[in-house]
């Protein structure tokens, strides 16, 4: 519709131009004919002018026109990525709080010596479990909170000076029992130095750490070894989780640090994740300059490392 008045529009402008041309070539009596040629390619310039600054200019609209509808559907989904994140963080808000609590009675429970001698040993071991049960929630709530931070771009940094030897040997001691019920060894590596001081967020790092070691001990068979090692590599500082597991596919390495990432395998099915605990990770050593690699293979076991700047 809007093409064919076009044309109507220019045929009758051009007629006009024409028309005129006419009066103004007879009332030029020695230069008549001459003038009224010369008029008509005149017109019939501007004419493929118009033309033309017609097409780039409805090019321009038509291009305006997607960008705006581009922007407003980024828009509109930023807008629900937002929303679902608002929601996820107040849900998980929500939740962290009774969480909590059931983790303080639990605890109350199981380490108070005057409630503790009233308890029989089938009903601490009830307590026992609610406790893991409560630690698995309250990791889940934290992950999720720390998810819509890394999204939204308010995960900040706490950064301050500690020794990274003695943190690691921390989470090792923390995490050594779980290795014990699969009678597992969990080897730690210094090469002779006895203190790495680096300026990080102790905390972060200490997820990372907890991360790494969780996942080597869940992927590692009965009786299996967890090697960790720390080398100094000019301005880094390399953190490897070493164990003699199942690995990991080439296809799934690919996708091993996405969001929400689990492995189809056989092999790994009955094991329990959410595939957050690496994004996380990844994000976390990312934002203190760093990278978090995997080196891995189907029956030879998974390497994760990270390189952390000494920037002290």
């Amino acid at each position: 519709m809007d093409d064919t008045y076009n044309i109507f529009k220019i045929s009758v402008i051009f007629l006009i131009f024409i028309i005129l041309g006419y009066f103004l070539s007879n009332n030029i009596s020695s230069f008549s004919s001459f003038f009224f040629i010369i008029w008509i390619i005149f017109c019939i310039i501007i004419l493929f002018i118009y033309i033309s600054l017609s097409d780039v200019i409805l090019n321009i609209k038509k291009e305006g026109k997607c960008r705006k509808s581009g922007i407003l559907k980024i828009n509109k989904k930023e807008s629900e990525n937002l929303k679902k994140n608002d929601f996820i963080s107040i849900t998980a808000h929500e939740i962290k709080t009774p969480v909590a609590v059931i983790k303080g009675y639990t605890d109350l429970l199981l380490n108070d010596k005057d409630i503790s001698l009233k308890i029989t040993n089938d009903v601490k071991e009830y307590i026992k479990r609610i406790e893991n049960s409560s630690d698995q929630i309250f990791s889940l709530v934290e992950n999720l909170l720390n998810i819509t931070k890394i999204e939204n771009n308010e995960l900040s940094l706490n950064k301050e000076k500690f020794n990274i030897l003695d943190l690691i040997e921390e989470v090792r001691e923390n995490l050594i029992n779980d290795a014990d019920l699969k009678k597992q060894t969990i080897l730690f590596e210094t090469h002779n130095v006895k203190d790495i001081i680096v300026f990080a967020d102790k905390l972060k790092i200490e997820e990372v750490l907890n991360n790494l070691l969780i996942n080597a001990i869940n992927y590692t068979p009965e009786g299996g070894v967890i090697k960790i090692s720390v080398k100094v590599e000019e301005k880094f500082i390399n953190v490897s989780v070493k164990d003699n597991g199942i690995g990991i596919s080439y296809e799934d390495q690919k996708k091993i640090f996405s969001k929400f990432f689990r492995s189809n395998s056989i092999n790994v099915r009955n094991i329990s994740g959410t595939g957050l605990g690496l994004y996380i990770s990844s994000s976390i050593i990312n934002m203190h300059g760093g990278k978090l690699i995997l080196d891995s293979k189907i029956g030879h076991g998974s390497t994760f490392s990270f390189l952390l700047p000494i920037n002290v």
